[in-house]
């Protein structure tokens, strides 16, 4: 939905800024649409980037809307600032690092599979939060809405940030094995 697509959109970039030890602050949105988008997509696309900024912060300041002869095109830039003294690149990564990750990995994965498989989320469930569980409906759920509604690690990139603990940090959204061996470069 236009919602879930303005909320995926604005929360892979404040992944990235947590991903760093930081916190988003502006954005930018250039929007691409093509004349046959109904009037209510561009509102619900931007309620779905205003839930994901008041969830994990940034503001909209400023973008480009136009017109696109073929689909939908989308760029987002955001700016962001260090929680502690400095960012935390990957390029800090060292040989002997103790390496660690936070959530549960491959919940997303499994959410695109499902989509693929034709599963969908109600608007009711888009309206709750995942909370992990034993039953078959709710784990389903979990991971289509880690697929749909990422919830960056901002708690923990504060953390982490100020505390400056980490000599190297990354987003690890396309996957483990992927993004493992470019920390390991």
């Amino acid at each position: 939905s236009p919602f879930l697509l303005g909320y995926k959109s604005l929360a892979v970039n404040q992944s990235d800024i947590a991903a760093m030890g930081g916190r988003p602050l502006i954005f930018t949105v250039s929007l691409s649409l093509p004349k046959d988008v109904p009037e209510n997509f561009f509102r619900d696309f931007y309620r779905g980037m205003d839930e994901a900024a008041r969830r994990s912060g940034g503001a909209l300041a400023g973008g480009d809307l136009s017109r696109s002869p073929h689909g939908i095109c989308l760029s987002i830039a955001m700016i962001g600032e260090a929680w502690g003294a400095r960012p935390i690149l990957r390029s800090g990564a060292r040989p002997g690092d103790l390496i660690c990750v936070t959530g549960r990995l491959g919940l997303s994965a499994i959410g695109l599979h499902l989509l693929q498989q034709g599963c969908r989320l109600s608007p009711r469930a888009i309206r709750e939060k995942g909370v992990p569980s034993r039953t078959r409906s709710q784990w389903i759920r979990s991971c289509l809405q880690a697929h749909l509604m990422p919830q960056p690690k901002m708690q923990m990139a504060e953390m982490l940030g100020r505390k400056g603990l980490p000599t190297a940090m990354m987003d690890i959204s396309d996957g483990l094995s992927l993004d493992l061996s470019r920390l390991c470069e």
